[in-house]
């Protein structure tokens, strides 16, 4: 397993918060899910993400800071937009 350095890039895609839009599949349902991208498993090509933000119905089963890996073709392929977070510092 690798995880992200500062300023690594894989693919264009950095490390960061990201929204998917009927981004996971959960019991037949797409649902809208917030992650935080950390790393990545070149071995099985999937990214390594942890849930942010799920909707309350799915909290038994996925709960916020769950571990997930989303394979690589759908992270890179799906509805996934990077959310701007404001810089603390300004």
């Amino acid at each position: 397993m690798k995880t992200f350095k500062e300023h690594t890039v894989l693919n264009e895609i950095k490390m960061g918060i990201f929204r998917g839009i009927g981004g996971l599949k959960i019991d037949g349902q797409n649902v809208d899910v917030e992650v935080e991208l950390y790393g990545v498993d070149n071995k099985n090509n999937t990214f390594l993400t942890r849930i942010l933000g799920i909707d309350k119905k799915y909290w038994k089963t996925h709960p916020i800071g769950k571990e997930v890996a989303i394979p690589a073709r759908i992270f890179r392929r799906g509805p996934w937009v990077r959310v701007k977070t404001p810089s603390v510092f300004g």
